[in-house]
């Protein structure tokens, strides 16, 4: 039996997200992408807290407020040695170091099943490099160390702590 979510598609990488109280508007569906990380902070500004400067995640009240309104426009996702981005429009995927391993891109207006990768596709070139760009940006900044916080790091091959 398998336990989790294994791959970086769609049907995989999403999850539902239901929220309600007072304030959120109620029956609609918001526009805005989301990710995990999101969660603490979102639900910290809703009920009045203070969100630490060390938290991932942006909050998406804003978009709970006003389903118009889209705090996040774009939702990373990895899995082993893969990275995903996610835009309402597409799907871009990169495995291994800056996709040595091969890339995926899914145009989600014309295939919302992700059954057609355009990467091969001369005329998607400049929309694969706009993602690219978005993508290893936010690798980056989902890899650097929050502000104020000391972390171990665990390495693999050793299996033990790096300090």
């Amino acid at each position: 039996m398998a336990i989790g979510k294994k791959t970086l598609f769609e049907n995989a990488a999403r999850v539902p997200l239901i929220m309600a109280g007072p304030g959120i508007a109620a029956g609609h569906d918001a526009r805005s992408m989301a990710e995990m990380v999101d969660f603490y902070p979102t639900l910290a500004e809703l009920a009045g807290l203070e969100v630490p400067r060390f938290t991932s995640g942006i909050s998406l009240k804003e978009g709970l407020t006003n389903p118009e309104q889209m705090p996040r426009t774009s939702a990373l996702t990895q899995y082993e040695n893969g990275y995903s981005i996610r835009t309402p429009r597409y799907r871009y995927t990169e495995w291994g170091e800056n996709g040595s391993e091969g890339n995926e891109l899914y145009d989600h207006q014309s295939d919302p099943v992700e059954m057609n990768n355009l990467a091969g596709v001369a005329e998607q070139q400049q929309t694969i490099s706009e993602l690219a760009k978005l993508l290893h940006q936010r690798m980056s900044d989902a890899n650097r160390p929050p502000a104020g916080i000391k972390q171990n790091r665990f390495d693999n091959s050793r299996r033990v702590p790096q300090r």
